[in-house]
C-alpha cells in the first residue's frame, strides 16, 4: 500500500516541475520576442520588454 508520504512527495515534485517548465519556457520566450522585437524597434524599447517578460514568468513559475 502507497503510503500518505510517498503521494505527498510525488505531487510536490509535480508541482516543483510545473513551475520550472513555466520558467524555462517563459525566458525561450521572452528571448525570441526580444530578437523578434530588436529588428522593429530601437534597442532601449527592445531591452526594456525584454526586462520585463522574464520578470513575470520567474514570478508564475515561483507561484507553483
Amino acid at each position: 500500500m502507497v503510503e500518505f508520504k510517498e503521494i505527498i512527495s510525488v505531487a510536490g515534485y509535480g508541482i516543483v516541475s510545473i513551475g520550472v517548465s513555466i520558467i524555462i519556457v517563459g525566458t525561450v520566450t521572452s528571448s525570441l520576442r526580444f530578437l523578434n522585437c530588436l529588428r522593429n524597434e530601437p534597442e532601449d524599447y527592445a531591452y526594456g520588454v525584454y526586462r520585463r517578460q522574464p520578470g513575470r514568468c520567474i514570478i508564475l513559475g515561483l507561484d507553483f
